[in-house]
């Protein structure tokens, strides 16, 4: 005999229950601040925010013009017209305000930043910026760089 939930006519109504419980795809995002923002100073520079409970994980994704760098992979060696740059940050968040971390300029600078998140987006805020051990070993200054760069940046949320 043929277990009552392996029945076709049975099987079919689990499933669609099983469907309905997961809820709509809307429901499936974990905080209300997840999405695609973008940049108020430059159009190519994006973060995707993640947010579960009291925790945040954003990525930063910017796209630079030509370094004059050669590539080499295993289709050749090439000269990208373009550098694609991710960086990576997590933190906690307290009520609309986020306290985030994370390292940047290819692991040579250790970043920490404030966010403030809005009904229409989010402004981060450089904090401090220090050189990792690797980016000391490289000669690199992170130190130099609020000095050099916009420490309060407006994100609007596109997505």
């Amino acid at each position: 005999m043929t277990p009552t939930f392996f029945r076709p006519q049975r099987l079919i109504p689990t499933a669609l229950l099983a469907l309905a419980a997961l809820g709509t795809p809307a429901s499936w995002a974990l905080g209300s601040y997840d999405g695609i923002y973008q940049s108020s100073l430059e159009s190519n520079n994006y973060l995707a925010v993640h947010q579960s409970g009291n925790t945040l994980i954003v990525a930063s994704f910017n796209t630079i013009g030509p370094v004059g760098a050669v590539q080499s992979t295993a289709a050749g060696m090439y000269t990208p017209a373009r550098q694609d740059i991710w960086d990576l940050y997590q933190g906690t968040l307290s009520g609309s305000l986020g306290s985030l971390s994370g390292q940047l300029l290819y692991g040579a600078c250790q970043a920490n930043v404030s966010a403030n998140f809005d009904s229409t987006g989010v402004q981060l805020t450089l904090n401090s910026l220090s050189s990792t051990s690797s980016g000391q070993t490289q000669g690199i200054s992170c130190g130099l760089l609020p000095a050099r760069t916009a420490t309060n940046v407006r994100f609007t949320k596109i997505y």
